[in-house]
C-alpha cells in the first residue's frame, strides 16, 4: 500500500513541476513576464526550418531577438507613440479588416470550401427550363407557376416530351431557343449557389424538382458527369464569318484561315500573325492571348479543341464556331491542385458567392440566440404605422424633428442594450435605396428587409466588439499587428531616419570605418590589338624597354609614334586604355595582373594586355558608397539603441523553462 502511495506522490510532485513551468516566466523585463506559451507561438510561427527547429542555437538567438522586440515596443508605449490619433487610426483599419473573417459561422463556412473543391474536381453537363418569378411576386402568380413547372416535369418523366423539347418550348430563359435548354459542362462558383447545388446533386440522366431562385422556378436535367480539366491558358486567332457572307465570301475566309495554318507550319510566329490577321481585336494586340479559362467560359467547341491539346505551344487545325474560323494555341495547362493549395482563393470565392449567404444566416441566429435578441412588437406596429409608405416607395423617406421626438419606444432588445425606433429610422434614412429594397413591390416586404438587415448590423456590431475576448488567435494577431506598428515607427525615429538625415553622425561614421569601404584591386592597363605575331613581337619589345625608362622617371616616346614606327599603317595596331576592376572586362580578367606585358591571346591577329601599375585598393568617396554607409550606420546606431535598452529595462531569463523549450 506504501509503495503505490509513494508512485502517486510521485506523479502528483511532477505534474506540479511541469505545471510550474508552465506558469514561470521564460524572462521578464523591467519586470514584466513573457510566459513560454506566447514565446512557443511566435517562434514556431516564425521558423519554418524544420531541420533546426527547437535547436538550443535556433531557439536561444530567437529568444535573444524577440527579447529585443519587446524592449522596443515598451520603449515605444513609453513614448506614447500607442496614443497618436494616427496609430489608433491605423489599427482600426486593420481590425476592420481583420473583423469580416470571423463574423461568419467558421464551421459551416469550412464545410462550404470543402464542398466546393470537391465540386471543383467534377464538370457536369446540364440542360435548363426556366419559368421566370420575381422574388415578390403576389402569391396567386407564385402558386399558378408552381402548379405549371410540376405539370412540366411530369410530361417529361412520364415520357411526353424529351427535355430539349420542352425546355424549346416552354422555357423563359432567351438561350433555350438557340440550345435547346443545354447550358454545356459547368462546374462551381459558375452559377448561383442554389442553381449549382441542384445540378450537383441530382443523379446522372434524372430531372431535378422544381428550384426556386430570384429568377423564378427552374427544371435541371443532368446530361452527364466528367473529372474536371482544370484551366488552360490559350490563344487564338480568329476570322469572323459575316452574318450575310455568300458563299463566296464564306470560302475565301475558310481559304484564308488555311493559309495562316500553312504559315505557321513554315515556322511562322503565331503571335505576330494574330497580332496582325486576328478579327478578335481584344486578344490580338496580346498575341490572341485569351489567358486563363475553364469549362463554361467558352463556346463548347472551342473548349473542346482548346483542353483537346496536350503540349505547351502546341496549335490546332483551323475549325469554326458560330463566331467564325479559329486556330487555338496551347500557351500553359493548370490542373486542379491539393485543397490545401487553393484553400485561400477557395475562400475569397465563398465568400463573394450566393453560397456565403447560407453560412450568414446560421451565423445571425447563431447570434439572435446568444444575445437574446427580441423584436418589440407594439412598437414595431407603431412605428410602420407612423412611416410614410408614399415617401419610402420614392426612397425619400426622412424622420422630421417631430416625427423623431415621437419615436421614442424600444423596438428591440439586445443583450442589456434597447434598440429605440429612431435608431432604426436612422438606419431606414441611410439604407431605403438599397437593391433589395427597390426590388422589393410590396411596402411590408421593404419594411421586414429593413428591420432584418437592421437587426443584423446591430447583431455583427455587438459580436464585432467581443473578438478579443472570444477569439484568442484575434486577439493574438491584432495584438502582434499592434506591436508591430509600434515597433516599425520607433525605429524608424531612432534609426531609419536618423541614419538618413544626421549629415554629420553618417560622415563620422564613415571616417571611422573607411577601411571597410575600399575600392576593389585595380590596374591601370592598356590592351593591345595586333594584325600578326611579328608585330606584337616587335612592340611588346619596344613596349617593355618603355616601361622600364618611365619607371626610372626617364623621358619615353611618344606612343602612337612607336606603334607607327613598327607599322606605318596607322590602323595596323589598335589599343584602348583605363583604370580596371575584376569583372569589367573579359581580356583584362583573362591575364595574371603583373605589370608588363601579359601572354599572346589569340583574337583574330594577337591580342594583349600592357599592365602599367597596380593600384592598392584604397577608400571610396563616401558619395561613391553611400547606401553602404547608411546600412552600417543604421546597424550600429541599432545595437547602440538596443544597448540602452537593455540597461533601462533589466532582462531576467530564466534558464530552467529555456531549456523545457530546446528539444536537440
Amino acid at each position: 500500500m506504501y509503495k503505490y502511495f509513494t508512485i502517486f506522490s510521485l506523479l502528483i510532485v511532477m505534474v506540479s513541476a511541469l505545471k510550474a513551468q508552465e506558469e514561470a516566466p521564460l524572462f521578464t523585463y523591467d519586470k514584466n513576464p513573457v510566459y513560454r506559451s506566447e514565446f512557443d507561438h511566435v517562434y514556431k510561427k516564425n521558423n519554418q526550418n524544420e531541420s533546426e527547429l527547437y535547436t538550443a542555437k535556433s531557439v536561444e538567438d530567437y529568444l535573444d531577438l524577440y527579447i529585443n522586440f519587446k524592449l522596443k515596443v515598451k520603449e515605444a508605449e513609453e513614448e506614447g507613440l500607442n496614443e497618436t490619433p494616427a496609430f489608433k487610426d491605423e489599427l482600426k483599419r486593420y481590425r476592420d479588416q481583420l473583423a469580416p473573417s470571423y463574423l461568419n459561422d467558421r464551421e459551416i463556412t469550412e464545410d462550404l470550401m470543402k464542398e466546393a473543391y470537391n465540386r471543383m474536381k467534377e464538370e457536369r453537363r446540364v440542360s435548363h427550363l426556366l419559368l421566370m418569378c420575381s422574388p415578390d411576386a403576389p402569391e396567386e402568380d407564385t402558386l399558378r407557376l408552381f402548379d405549371e413547372i410540376n405539370l412540366i416535369r411530369r410530361e417529361i418523366t412520364s415520357g411526353g416530351k424529351t427535355f430539349r423539347k420542352a425546355a424549346t418550348t416552354y422555357s423563359e430563359d432567351p438561350s433555350a431557343k438557340e440550345n435547346n435548354g443545354d447550358l454545356g459542362y459547368i462546374t462551381v462558383f459558375q452559377t448561383i449557389y442554389p442553381f449549382e447545388d441542384v445540378a450537383y446533386s441530382t443523379p446522372v440522366g434524372e430531372v431535378s424538382q422544381p428550384l426556386r431562385t430570384q429568377y423564378g422556378y427552374h427544371l435541371l436535367k443532368v446530361e452527364d458527369t466528367r473529372e474536371a480539366k482544370g484551366k488552360v491558358n490559350a490563344a487564338h486567332i480568329l476570322l469572323k464569318i459575316p452574318k450575310f457572307a455568300d458563299d463566296a465570301q464564306k470560302k475565301a475566309i475558310k481559304d484564308k484561315i488555311y493559309a495562316l495554318q500553312d504559315s505557321l507550319k513554315a515556322g511562322a510566329n503565331f503571335e505576330e500573325l494574330a497580332l496582325r490577321y486576328s478579327e478578335d481585336k481584344t486578344s490580338a494586340r496580346n498575341g490572341g492571348s485569351l489567358g486563363w479559362f475553364g469549362v463554361g467560359k467558352m463556346t463548347g467547341k472551342f473548349e473542346d479543341i482548346a483542353f483537346g491539346l496536350e503540349k505547351t505551344g502546341e496549335v490546332s487545325e483551323p475549325f469554326k464556331t458560330k463566331y467564325g474560323w479559329h486556330i487555338v494555341k496551347l500557351i500553359e495547362r493548370k490542373e486542379i491542385g491539393k485543397y490545401k493549395q487553393m484553400k485561400t482563393e477557395i475562400q475569397k470565392k465563398v465568400q463573394k458567392d450566393s453560397r456565403s449567404e447560407s453560412a450568414k444566416s446560421v451565423f445571425i441566429e447563431r447570434l439572435k440566440k446568444e444575445f437574446n435578441f427580441q423584436q418589440d412588437s407594439l412598437g414595431f406596429e407603431d412605428f410602420t404605422e407612423k412611416l410614410d409608405i408614399l415617401e419610402l416607395q420614392r426612397g425619400r423617406w426622412a424622420m422630421s424633428g417631430a416625427l423623431r421626438d415621437s419615436l421614442s419606444a424600444p423596438i428591440a432588445f439586445l443583450n442589456n442594450k434597447t434598440l429605440y425606433q429612431r435608431d432604426f429610422g436612422t438606419f431606414i434614412e441611410k439604407n431605403q435605396n438599397r437593391k433589395e429594397v427597390k426590388e422589393s413591390r410590396l411596402s411590408s416586404a421593404k419594411i421586414n428587409w429593413l428591420f432584418n438587415a437592421f437587426a443584423e448590423e446591430e447583431l455583427i456590431k455587438t459580436e464585432k466588439g467581443l473578438l478579443e475576448e472570444k477569439y484568442p488567435e484575434f486577439k493574438q494577431l491584432l495584438q502582434e499587428y499592434r506591436d508591430g506598428i509600434l515597433l516599425f515607427e520607433l525605429t524608424k525615429q531612432k534609426v531609419w531616419d536618423k541614419a538618413t538625415e544626421d549629415s554629420i553622425g553618417l560622415q563620422n561614421f564613415y571616417e571611422g570605418n573607411m577601411q571597410n569601404y575600399l575600392y576593389e584591386p585595380r590596374i591601370n592597363a592598356k590592351i593591345f590589338h595586333c594584325p600578326d605575331e611579328k608585330t606584337y613581337n616587335k612592340l611588346a619589345k619596344q613596349l617593355t624597354k618603355r616601361e622600364s625608362k618611365r619607371k626610372a622617371g626617364k623621358k619615353t616616346p611618344g606612343l602612337n609614334m612607336l606603334m607607327l614606327k613598327i607599322n606605318p599603317d596607322p590602323n595596323a595596331i589598335t589599343y584602348e586604355e583605363g583604370t580596371f576592376t575584376k569583372g569589367e572586362n573579359d581580356i583584362i580578367d583573362s591575364v595574371d595582373w603583373k605589370e608588363g606585358v601579359s601572354r599572346q591571346i589569340p583574337n583574330g591577329g594577337i591580342t594583349f594586355v600592357l599592365i602599367e601599375d597596380l593600384i592598392e585598393p584604397t577608400p571610396k568617396p563616401l558619395d561613391q558608397c553611400k547606401g553602404f554607409v547608411i546600412s552600417d550606420y543604421q546597424t550600429a546606431l541599432e545595437k547602440e539603441w538596443v544597448s540602452e535598452l537593455r540597461a533601462k529595462y533589466p532582462v531576467e531569463v530564466n534558464r530552467r523553462v529555456l531549456n523545457t523549450i530546446i528539444k536537440k
